[in-house]
């Protein structure tokens, strides 16, 4: 039998963790994974039911200061092609604009 998918929710600083979103979820028994950006392996955006990506202190233009955000802005961009959900809150809702603003 096929695991069944989560929400991935993405974490880019600890101080910075799932909170609110993460109470919805826990409240509807919906089942997330929550990861720590450059820390830890981004998943097969296939295998995720949504994507929820939370702030930072990080910019999306500051790709030498934060090189992983190169690999996760196309990883985004695959989920989004994929029409995986997708909600972005601050730096995540940043990378959303910043793809489609250049489109």
């Amino acid at each position: 039998m096929a695991e069944e998918k989560r929400v991935l929710i993405l974490q880019h600083i600890l101080e910075n963790p799932a909170g609110r979103v993460g109470y919805i979820l826990d409240e509807h028994d919906i089942n997330y994974h929550l990861i720590h950006v450059g820390r830890d392996p981004l998943p097969d955006p296939t295998q995720c039911q949504a994507i929820v990506v939370l702030g930072g202190s990080q910019h999306v233009y500051e790709t030498r200061k934060y090189p992983y955000t190169v690999h996760e802005e196309a990883y985004f961009r695959q989920a989004i092609l994929q029409d995986i959900p997708y909600l972005g809150f601050c730096l995540g809702d940043n990378y959303w604009r910043a793809h489609f603003r250049r489109r």
